[in-house]
């Protein structure tokens, strides 16, 4: 697809190294979150019965405005190296953030987690996968576009799935951010990624 990209070859080992170390071994604040995907309200929206439980660490956000800057300083330069590979420059990170996600119990499986776009607003996104760890990001046919802004349009759409991404250490996705895609939970250890959503 004219929108999606898997770039491999991006960073040395010393530079992925370096990620999963401040990623995984540092010391800051995690937030729990009832659904990795959907905020509360957005899950009732839709209907959500099922939900993936995650923590997240945000380095930086746009709406309200927040920096944790002695993390973001240290990965910034993510998109700042992989776009440039696919002819785009970045402008601006509006949100930076990481997700760790915990293997789940069979009963609370699903093929994938709730399906969503980041922000309603014409960006990329950027998906950096810290660790080898299973789960894929699944990225779907439908884009924002397709659902009208319509929560019903979104409940009745059987989503198709055009691509997956299987998550290994150094690997970037980059996609349009009106794109509709989830993650799935991994089945051992640890899955971290940093989701970056930016314009170019």
């Amino acid at each position: 697809m004219e929108d999606i990209f898997v770039i491999d070859d991006a960073f040395t080992d010393d530079q992925k190294d370096f990620v999963e170390q401040t990623m995984l071994y540092g010391k800051f604040f995690w937030v729990f979150h009832d659904d990795v995907a959907l905020s509360a309200k957005e899950t009732q929206m839709i209907g959500a019965t099922k939900k993936t439980p995650a923590i997240s660490c945000y380095m930086k956000q746009s709406d309200p405005p927040y920096l944790f800057k002695q993390l973001y300083d240290k990965i910034e330069f993510i998109p700042k190296t992989v776009f440039p590979k696919i002819g785009k420059q970045v402008k601006e990170i509006l949100d930076a953030r990481s997700f760790l996600m915990f293997p789940l119990h069979d009963k609370a499986r699903k093929e994938y987690d709730n399906i969503h776009v980041d922000m309603i607003r014409p960006h990329w996104v950027c998906l950096y996968y810290v660790n080898d760890i299973d789960g894929d990001t699944v990225l779907f046919k439908q884009t924002q576009a397709d659902m009208k802004n319509s929560i019903e349009v979104y409940k009745n759409t059987k989503f198709e799935v055009l691509q997956r991404v299987t998550p290994k250490k150094g690997r970037v996705v980059l996609f349009n951010g009106y794109r509709y895609h989830s993650s799935t939970a991994p089945t051992e250890g640890v899955r971290c990624i940093l989701n970056f959503d930016v314009i170019v």
